[in-house]
């Protein structure tokens, strides 16, 4: 049997030997705790202990510690995440957590409150170019660059042949070069 004790009053770790954190909120404020007994269901763990010599039986979160990305402010439905509303953060996750791809442009698919971590559930995937967004395009021909604005007609990915408009609708590629997203006016 060990005996821990607390440090922070309010919260406290205590990592197992299978690396898993488990996290105790409030345990009536002990000084020192002894576990007699550790039962682990599902997401949460029930343990047996004497809490200044006195014995209660405990209910508490447990998870793996990982860095996850989390809502920097409120998210709303619908919004794209950037790095100026989202960030890592060390975070206690269950197993059925899944990290969305953040190579890829992410909205919210539910209002997400600061701190709370973005999952696969409550984000969906964003096509590299939206309908309605604006580009400009350089045109390269014999002795001449020609610079144009675009407005894109359709929601696209990276190899897709999308229509646009520069004032005329018409078909192009989307590539990425140098990390940026390019359109190839096919004539």
């Amino acid at each position: 049997m060990s005996v821990y004790h607390v440090v922070d009053q309010a919260k406290f770790k205590i990592i197992n030997s299978k690396r898993n954190l488990v996290k105790l909120e409030n345990l009536q404020k002990c000084s020192k705790f002894e576990i007699q007994k550790l039962n682990f269901f599902g997401y949460k763990a029930q343990m047996s202990v004497t809490c200044d010599g006195l014995n209660k039986i405990v209910t508490l979160e447990t998870g793996r510690l990982n860095n996850v990305i989390v809502a920097a402010s409120t998210l709303n439905i619908g919004t794209e995440v950037s790095s100026s509303n989202a960030g890592y953060k060390k975070a206690l996750i269950q197993k059925d957590y899944e990290q969305p791809n953040f190579q890829k442009r992410l909205a919210v698919t539910d209002t997400i409150s600061k701190g709370e971590p973005l999952t696969t559930k409550n984000t969906k995937e964003l096509s590299d170019v939206l309908k309605g967004e604006n580009y400009k395009i350089k045109i390269e021909g014999s002795g001449f660059t020609l610079t144009k604005d675009i407005t894109v007609l359709q929601d696209g990915n990276i190899g897709d042949i999308i229509s646009i408009s520069d004032g005329q609708e018409r078909l192009a590629t989307v590539y990425l070069e140098n990390n940026k997203i390019k359109f190839k006016i096919i004539e």
